[in-house]
Parts: structure tokens; C-alpha cells; sequence
């Protein structure tokens, strides 16, 4: 007899399986520098939702990413690009109505406007200011070598998801759409050409400046030609979406690597926001509902089918989790911690957060076996060791 089987108290009868069989619970990325968030409770986003209707904007998309695209195209459609500067790119109520007056406006603007919708209607969103190589110095005939784009957070797919308003346009590789990280790489590897860049409806329009006598198209040609990828050389998050409530803009955090290394001129402006390498500082998670699971034996020789789930998340809108058994309906958790009794065989625990707009968040799941030995395994025979 082996010392394990030794070491086991008389009558002792562990269940055959007690453990996690299967899991989609990845991590919550956190970031160490500050992302100041737009509060959920700020008039002027109810005020732009009602407005606007983007309800019915957005709900003809079958699941949250249509929908996403849906509310871009729509932000797109609201004026032709152009060089107005007749208000500060700071509220999209009169960003909106400015464009309703005919002025037009650049991608700073279709930025600003789409990271307030996306806010409006409970998706977590934020800017990047992306840029050529290059671009550290350059002369005014040079034209146009930075960009401003959209991350929005996606509970469908748990990641960061580029859109450009200006070009109503995202980004997919082999199916998966991609955010702005993922596009920087990209470009440095190779992978842009297997890129697929999609392009909704309306097309994005560009305007004829009258008073200059300045064809954008031609301008357009030359900032297309690569898809707009060669765009993402350089990435900087602005690390806060509250410009609506304080009509501050963020400092910027820039991503370097070995393409890219810290630049000390970015514009001909001296830099002086942070840098960093490490991909949790700017791909930070949200919506999660990470799950944990403990078992509440006091003897551990006796494991019992009481466990303890404990929840987790960073959602900064967050207002409950909900919690499904099964195929059983959603239920809303009370609380972050639960005990529950395991059934014979195998139990399905899924999880999400739900935020303060009533927006689900990502689906995360366990499935936990417990299985006892039958009352004699192996008649006639010892028992194994367990």
C-alpha cells in the first residue's frame, strides 16, 4: 500500500471529481496610470440621447458591435470633413449644432462626438492621437501626418475596439476586429496588407473649402493610401473621457516598443506625458465579472459540495452583477460573494456585470464537477490510490 493511500483516515470517501472542468474567465487587465472616466449621471449625455434619439439610431443592429457601427455611421453622416473651427471640439451638442449650420469639421471633431455618443448610450469609450514616422519635426507644407480615432470598449468581444468616425471604418485580421495596439503591430509587421479595412454606410464626404480654394480630396487620396495604417506608427491614449463635464483635455500615455521608442519631439513640441511598454497600461479591461471559487471544507481531507463564488470587476460604471445557472435565466447577484451547493455532475456558472445604464457586460463562466465514487468501484479489489 503507497504512503498516500496510507496517510488516508479510515472511512475516508473523497468525491471522485471535485474541481474546475472547464473556464472562460481571463484576467482584468489593470493599468497603473489614471483614466479619468465621464460620470454616468452627466445631464448633457441624456440630453444628447434624447436629443439625438440614438436609441433608435442604434437598433436595428442584431448585437452590440452592429450597433457600434451603426451609431458611427451616423456620427459620420452629420456633416462632410472640413476645417471649421467655429466651436472648441469639446461638447457634441454643439459640435452637432454647429453642423447642422453647415459648418464641417476634422477628425478631433468626429472623435469628440463619437466618444459622447458611445457614452450616451452606456459604452465606455476613449481617444487615441495616432501618428506617422516622422512626424517628430516637420514643415507646414508637409500635411497631414496625425490622426484622432476611437477605442471603444467591446462587452462582445472583451477588448478595445478601434472605430473612426471620420472615415466610418474599422479594421479586421483574420475575422476579429481590431483595436489600436493591434494596428500598430500591424503596420511594423507586415500584417496590414492582409488587413481587411470596412467601410459602412454613408461614405465619409469631404468638402470644398471655398474661401481657400482647397480641394480636400486630393489630401484624402494621400492620407488613404494606406488605409490610414501607416497612421499607427506612433499611439498615445488620452487618458480620460470626461471632456464633456470638466472641458479638460487628458494628458496622453504613449506606447513605445522596439518600432517606436520614446520620442523627446512629438510635432515639433516638446514631449512631457508618460510612456510605457507594458500592454496592461493601455489595454485595461472593463464589463468583466472575473469569477473565483473556493471550496468551504473545514477538513481538507473532506471536501464538501458547499463553495464559495466570489465576483470581481473594474467596471467604473458598474451597478450589479448578474449571475446565470445553467441554461436558467439571468438573476441579479446580491452582493459579490455567494455559497452555493453543488449538484451531482457538472454546474454552470456564468457571470456579468451590469452598469449604471443597464448595459451588460461580458459573459465569464465556469463549469465546476463534482462526482462521487459509486458506493463499491471495484468489487472484489482494493481501492486505488486516489
Amino acid at each position: 500500500m503507497s504512503s498516500r493511500q496510507a496517510a488516508q483516515p479510515a472511512g475516508y470517501k473523497p468525491p471522485k471529481e471535485f474541481k474546475i472542468a472547464q473556464w472562460h474567465n481571463p484576467r482584468i487587465r489593470r493599468s497603473r496610470f489614471t483614466f479619468h472616466y465621464e460620470s454616468p449621471d452627466e445631464p448633457r449625455l441624456v440630453m444628447l440621447r434624447e436629443k439625438y434619439r440614438l436609441d433608435e439610431v442604434v437598433e436595428a443592429g442584431k448585437d452590440e458591435f452592429e450597433k457600434q457601427q451603426l451609431l458611427r455611421g451616423w456620427v459620420c453622416s452629420r456633416w462632410p470633413h472640413g476645417w471649421d473651427d467655429v466651436v472648441p471640439a469639446v461638447n457634441a451638442l454643439d459640435i452637432l449644432a454647429a453642423a447642422e449650420q453647415g459648418h464641417v469639421f476634422a477628425c478631433g471633431y468626429y472623435n469628440v462626438v463619437f466618444v459622447q455618443c458611445c457614452l450616451a448610450l452606456g459604452w465606455q469609450a476613449r481617444s487615441l492621437a495616432i501618428s506617422k514616422q516622422g512626424s517628430d519635426f516637420y514643415p507646414p507644407w508637409e500635411g497631414n501626418i496625425g490622426h484622432s480615432v476611437t477605442e471603444v470598449w467591446s462587452n462582445q468581444y472583451c477588448k478595445w475596439i478601434l472605430m473612426d468616425a471620420d472615415t466610418n471604418s474599422h479594421y479586421v485580421l483574420d475575422g476579429e476586429p481590431l483595436g489600436g495596439l493591434e494596428m500598430h503591430r500591424a503596420w511594423f509587421t507586415g500584417d496590414w496588407e492582409r488587413l481587411e479595412r470596412v467601410t459602412g454606410e454613408p461614405a465619409p464626404r469631404v468638402a470644398y473649402d471655398k474661401a481657400k480654394d482647397f480641394d480636400a480630396r486630393h489630401e484624402f487620396e494621400r492620407f488613404n493610401r494606406h488605409y490610414t495604417t501607416d497612421y499607427f506608427a506612433y499611439l498615445a491614449v488620452v487618458m480620460g473621457n470626461d471632456l464633456l463635464s470638466t472641458g479638460q483635455t487628458r494628458e496622453t500615455l504613449m506606447w513605445c516598443d522596439d518600432y517606436t521608442p520614446y520620442r523627446i519631439v512629438d510635432h515639433n513640441h516638446v514631449m512631457s506625458g508618460p510612456w510605457t511598454q507594458n500592454e496592461d497600461d493601455i489595454n485595461w479591461t472593463l464589463g468583466q465579472a472575473h469569477i473565483s471559487v473556493r471550496g468551504l471544507a473545514e477538513d481538507r481531507l473532506k471536501p464538501q459540495r458547499e463553495v464559495l463564488v466570489e465576483l470581481e470587476t473594474q467596471d467604473p460604471w458598474f451597478d450589479h452583477f448578474e449571475l446565470k445557472i445553467g441554461d436558467g435565466d439571468w438573476k441579479r447577484a446580491d452582493g459579490k460573494q455567494l455559497t452555493m451547493r453543488l449538484a451531482d455532475g457538472d454546474t454552470l456558472i456564468s457571470a456579468r456585470t451590469v452598469n449604471k445604464l443597464g448595459v451588460p457586460g461580458h459573459v465569464h463562466w465556469v463549469r465546476l464537477r463534482w462526482e462521487e465514487w459509486p458506493a463499491e468501484p471495484f468489487p472484489g479489489k482494493m481501492r486505488p490510490c486516489y
